[in-house]
């Protein structure tokens, strides 16, 4: 199985134990394939950059260095652009298609909204969890 985790799932899992920790460990220990793609990883750092979290250069540095780790990476064979809304979100549709990924996991209602891209499901971190308990 292939996952796109869009980026503020992977956010949420370097900052809290909940479900996208959860599923970001589930990468980790090869229950499924996370694909990613550089300008996933670029759009990654850039947000775990912010002051808010509290990172210095080595911590961002080595966070990022971990989820390259657990990721198998792709380069988007094709340009999207149908998420007008948030344009930052045709990046994580990039990365499925290209990564012909069974799932995008993502928080953002834009992305969530379309259900389904390409075949492609789109589904909230706790109902990827509710997947992986029937398989």
């Amino acid at each position: 199985m292939i996952l796109v985790l869009d980026t503020n799932i992977i956010v949420s899992a370097t900052i809290a134990n909940g479900n996208e920790f959860k599923l970001l460990k589930k990468a980790e220990n090869k229950d499924f394939i996370l694909a990613i793609s550089h300008p996933l990883l670029i759009e990654f750092k850039e947000v775990i950059s912010r002051e808010k979290f509290g990172y210095n250069a080595q911590e961002i540095d080595r966070i990022v260095s971990d989820v390259i780790k657990i990721s198998k990476l792709f380069c988007p064979e094709e340009s999207i652009d149908i998420m007008k809304e948030d344009p930052d979100d045709n990046k994580v549709l990039e990365c499925a298609v290209t990564a012909k990924a069974d799932y995008i996991v993502s928080g953002d209602h834009h992305l969530r909204d379309l259900k389904e891209y390409h075949a492609i499901k789109i589904i909230a971190s706790k109902d990827m969890l509710e997947i992986f308990k029937k398989i």
